[in-house]
């Protein structure tokens, strides 16, 4: 196993430089400012990076419902709703989202919305809450919120590894794909992944 001090001091190193000048393929307007390598790529005599974009702009947001399928895009209404067949209609192409807030991201709704200072159970104002924000299962209507992207996939990109990469999204995000539901991540606070490949429409929208 080697450790990164073992690599710094053997000698064997890449400059990001080097790189940049063997691919045609990266964007300085949407890099990250780092490289992504197919690690089966390691062990031949080439490593070819791979694009990285930057997905942060041009979103479009709303409110769902934590309890009514009908205020929450239809999503539950049926048993059907997570067949292979990919009829989310929220999620594909030409949806109808021009009453959704446009926005970029990052973008938290729960800080948006106002405190909430429900009384506690008790007559004496003193043990009032202090404050907090209405979300959980007793506020329905701002518990749930939908994010919604639209963008294009070259067709010559057909064949290649697409994934789509999420910094983090507090909590229990559900992802969609052209219809289909691709994965579900619970976890708040750390980064997640899913290779949305098999579900893109190659030289068209999704």
């Amino acid at each position: 196993m080697m450790t990164r001090r073992d690599l710094l001091t053997s000698g064997v190193a890449l400059s990001a430089s080097s790189l940049l000048a063997q691919s045609k393929l990266l964007r300085d307007d949407v890099l990250r400012g780092k490289e992504l390598f197919d690690p089966e790529d390691v062990a031949g005599t080439a490593m070819v990076p791979s694009e990285r974009l930057l997905f942060d702009f041009g979103w479009k947001f709303i409110f769902g419902n934590g309890t009514d399928p009908s205020k929450d895009l239809g999503f539950g209404a049926g048993q059907g709703d997570f067949a292979k067949t990919g009829d989310f209609k929220f999620a594909k192409a030409g949806f109808d989202d021009s009453k959704w807030r446009s926005l970029d991201l990052p973008h938290d709704w729960a800080v948006e919305i106002p405190f909430e200072r429900d009384d506690i159970g008790s007559d004496d104002s003193q043990l009032r809450s202090h404050g907090y924000k209405p979300v959980g299962r007793r506020y329905p209507e701002t518990s749930v919120g939908w994010y919604r992207r639209e963008f294009g996939v070259p067709q010559s990109h057909q064949g290649r590894r697409i994934c789509v990469e999420f910094d983090g999204a507090f909590r229990d995000a559900l992802v969609f794909v052209n219809g289909c539901f691709v994965g579900r991540n619970n976890n708040g606070y750390a980064p997640f992944c899913f290779d949305g490949a098999a579900f893109l429409v190659h030289g068209g929208k999704n």
